[in-house]
């Protein structure tokens, strides 16, 4: 039985207008089910573009990635199926946050898997509890503070249930609070069995929180 969630393999990513510059150079990484990995590195040493290679949104120049023991297709049909089963939290919350109330936006991606009224609104008010923003449910999304944006970013996703998540920088922009809260919050789904990648600079975080460190370092593993 393959234990892992993804399989990196010999993955190279350069953009198209630097060819000659790999961003990630011949990594080969495995991510084990139903832990918590932390993605290491300094600002701009390729974690993020790690992360977006894995969800499909860039592809990469050379190398393969596996989900539960698949090869992942780029291809948009592919990639909207796979995106069932893997959640992201990007960064920055306003480049995810586009519908314009809180329980709007959690309920988007729900709506979109055509579940019925009753099981959207149960999913994303658990989801509103637990990210302790139910208060926040009827506001307008963009004039929330920056973190509150990430909560909602965050509880969008955790609302999906996915088999894997993604989370790059989670605890940014939070409060003491609020990260020791998405932190217990992502512990907790990993005991009940989701598998979980996080992407940071803070090592203090990563070894806290995380039951194993891949670290990226001058486009390398």
């Amino acid at each position: 039985m393959n234990n892992k969630i993804i399989e990196i393999k010999n993955l190279s990513f350069s953009y198209q207008n630097d060819k000659e510059k790999n961003i990630l150079d011949n990594i080969t990484a495995d991510f084990s089910k139903e832990h918590i990995t932390a993605i290491v590195g300094k600002n701009a040493s390729g974690k993020s573009t790690l992360c977006f290679n894995i969800i499909g949104l860039l592809k990469p120049s050379r190398g393969e990635v596996y989900f539960n023991g698949e090869r992942i297709i780029y291809k948009k049909n592919y990639l909207n199926n796979i995106r069932k089963k893997i959640g992201f939290v990007m960064q920055s919350p306003d480049t995810q946050i586009f519908c314009s109330h809180v329980k709007q936006e959690i309920a988007f991606s729900l709506a979109n898997l055509n579940l019925d009224k009753d099981e959207i609104d149960t999913k994303t008010g658990k989801a509103l509890e637990m990210l302790e923003i139910a208060h926040l449910k009827n506001h307008p999304a963009h004039y929330l503070s920056y973190g509150e944006k990430k909560c909602v970013a965050i509880a969008s996703v955790i609302a999906m249930d996915h088999e894997l998540l993604i989370l790059d920088e989670p605890t940014e922009f939070l409060d003491s609070h609020r990260k020791d809260l998405v932190l217990n919050i992502l512990n907790d789904l990993k005991k009940k069995g989701t598998s979980i990648i996080i992407s940071t600079n803070n090592l203090d975080l990563a070894n806290k929180y995380s039951d194993r460190l891949v670290s990226i370092d001058k486009a390398k593993v």
